[in-house]
């Protein structure tokens, strides 16, 4: 069986910066992450609060840490329940009804609490039924 390097990247536990297809980040924990440069194998270690600063760390390795936080940063529809309505998009706006326990939305079927780097991955989304006032 042959594995993408989507999946690769998923179990090696890391997040592949799209602006920089060598660049890879491996979440540390508590606001850090590890910046790997696949070609060179330089790794410069990031601190959430470090990335709008200059700390030291060269601008590419802090510019993927940053976008690596925000993509992992929560968001609604991760919280979404089972017979809500959204509103999503990815790519293009959609309708989609929660179904399969809290992890799945139709007629898409990509996980909602997606931030990789597959095609499907939400990127903006509010719940439309029931409304706030209905919850």
């Amino acid at each position: 069986m042959t594995v993408t390097r989507d999946e690769w990247d998923e179990q090696c536990s890391r997040w592949r910066w799209p602006e920089g297809e060598n660049l890879v980040v491996y979440p540390l924990g508590e606001g850090r992450v590890r910046v790997l440069d696949e070609r060179t194998g330089v790794t410069w270690q990031v601190l959430k609060e470090e990335v709008d600063i200059d700390s030291g760390v060269p601008q590419l390795y802090r510019s993927a840490a940053r976008d690596y936080f925000t993509a992992h940063e929560p968001k609604p529809w991760h919280e979404a329940k089972p017979g809500e309505v959204w509103l999503l998009e990815s790519g293009a706006l959609e309708t989609a009804q929660v179904v399969d326990g809290y992890s799945t939305f139709r007629p898409w079927g990509v996980d909602v609490k997606s931030n990789g780097n597959a095609r499907g991955t939400i990127t903006a989304g509010r719940r439309i039924w029931p409304e706030a006032a209905d919850a």
